[in-house]
């Protein structure tokens, strides 16, 4: 090995591939690529927190008629849970029973 002036990297004629790519690469380029890397990293890892933390949710919840116990209680469930999670925005769907459903088309049931 026989360095030519202070600052360079000494030339071996028995060095290779990727032993001689790395004398050449000086650590200051290798310092800036990682910072580069880990600034992504970090950038990418905050915007998918913030979008997970700011999202809102939209919820329907089929409950019954409206007369019947399970709609008050579905209410009454979709006010506690908006009020303490107030990203969760909760619909109230009445869904037709089976005997409301027969009767509106003129089935009356057995006598």
């Amino acid at each position: 090995m026989t360095p030519k002036q202070p600052g360079q990297v000494p030339q071996t004629k028995n060095l290779i591939g990727l032993e001689s790519l790395f004398l050449r690469i000086k650590f200051s380029h290798i310092t800036v690529v990682m910072l580069g890397v880990v600034s992504v990293g970090l950038v990418a890892v905050t915007s998918n927190y913030l979008i997970r933390k700011l999202q809102v949710h939209d919820l329907t919840l089929g409950a019954g008629d409206t007369s019947g116990e399970s709609y008050v209680l579905s209410q009454a469930i979709a006010t506690v849970i908006e009020r303490y999670y107030p990203r969760i925005h909760i619909t109230i769907q009445e869904t037709v029973t089976i005997q409301g459903l027969t009767e509106e088309r003129g089935f009356k049931g057995s006598p």
